[in-house]
């Protein structure tokens, strides 16, 4: 089965460091795991199985770009200029994103699962239908 993960950034938080357990976890049983970033930071990747393969929504040079954007953003001296800014910055991301859907859909068929199909808190707690001493309703 294959199984594409998505996380915002492979940095030291719990969350990462979970899933690199799980990823792992997946190809030491037979599945294909790949990781999406959405800023390539991939301060985690050396602890990843080798057979664990890795893309990023943002490149490095974009995430370098978007943040040396956000600090000309802040510096703004006025109103205008800080709208101007997050305008640009709004619009890089939309076409960033377009071409990565574009790279997804170029590499193959969809995986086989996502984390939409596993089951939520709200699943767990649903009652299930019970046999009243084994007859049937």
């Amino acid at each position: 089965m294959k199984f594409l993960i998505y996380i915002p950034q492979l940095i030291f938080g719990g969350a990462e460091k979970g899933l690199v357990s799980f990823a792992n976890d997946l190809v030491s049983r037979g599945h294909e795991v790949e990781v999406i970033e959405l800023y390539e930071k991939g301060l985690l990747k050396p602890q990843f199985d080798r057979r664990v393969t890795f893309g990023a929504i943002c490149s490095n040079e974009y995430t370098r770009k978007y943040y040396t954007s956000l600090a000309q953003i802040k510096a703004a001296p006025s109103l205008g200029e800080k709208l101007v800014g997050c305008g640009k910055l709004a619009f890089s991301k939309i076409v960033g994103y377009r071409r990565f859907a574009e790279k997804l859909a170029a590499n193959g068929p969809a995986p086989d699962a996502d984390a939409s199909a596993l089951p939520t808190d709200a699943d767990a707690h649903e009652e299930l239908p019970r046999e009243e001493d084994g007859e049937n309703e």
